[in-house]
């Protein structure tokens, strides 16, 4: 049990998730090996059953745990699992590069698409909505979490437009990392009036759209990233 960090967090289930992912992350439960029996996990983190199998079922589902009928909980390499326990692993600057490289690289597929199709109107009015909630709660220096959350929505906004839904579906995911990721958004979002004028540019771009002047907006949002890397501390 010496490979097991004990919980410290109030919810039971996230206490039991975090603590069992943290040993596989780190290497104290190597892939391959089995947890130990239900009933002594229950007992060391002192909850009872169904907590812990909700816990052990998250994990499964993240592709860290292989969990088969009748055969012991094995946790598998994490090098197979999904983006979503990237939020567990340590943030540096190479992590937060390839993230942005990814959104940068899923973004200029969104533009190509809106460059051969244009928005609806409907959908572009929902993507002026999102950008003026995200300008306003920028004017009123709202809470940086709150201003992320709207800064999402516009991009979610941007992505329905497609019609997509490969689209949306792929970059859900590094959405949902980058809300979870407090000191990339705190570099991202270091200067919120520069994303408010950045998205002001897009946005320009948007009501005549050009394949032809993507690469320009693709190397000002690539400048923009290395500056959010170097941000890092």
């Amino acid at each position: 049990m010496s490979i097991l960090v004990a919980p410290r967090r109030k919810s039971a289930v996230e206490a039991c998730e975090r603590a069992i992912r943290d040993a596989v992350l780190s290497g104290e439960l190597a892939a391959g090996a089995a947890l130990p029996p239900e009933n002594d996990l229950a007992t060391f983190y002192q909850v009872n059953r169904t907590t812990l199998r909700v816990a052990i079922n998250r994990l499964s589902q993240a592709g860290l745990l292989r969990v088969a009928q009748g055969k012991p909980t094995v946790a598998r390499d994490w090098w197979h699992a999904g983006p979503a326990i990237l939020p567990g692993l340590p943030m540096n600057k190479e992590m937060a590069e390839d993230l942005l490289s990814l959104r940068r690289g899923l973004a200029r597929v969104v533009l190509e698409r809106l460059a051969a199709t244009p928005p609806s109107v409907a959908s572009r009015a929902a993507i002026d909505g999102a950008f003026a909630s995200l300008a306003e709660a920028v004017a009123r220096d709202a809470p940086r979490a709150e201003i992320i959350d709207r800064d999402l929505a516009l991009t979610r906004a941007l992505v329905r437009a497609t019609d997509r839904p490969a689209l949306a579906l792929s970059l859900n995911p590094v959405l949902d990392l980058l809300a979870e990721l407090p000191a990339l958004g705190r570099a991202m979002f270091r200067e919120p009036a520069s994303n408010v004028a950045g998205w002001r540019a897009l946005l320009d771009w948007l009501k005549q759209p050009d394949r032809t002047t993507i690469a320009v907006l693709d190397a000002v949002l690539a400048e923009r990233d290395a500056a959010t890397v170097a941000a890092l501390s």
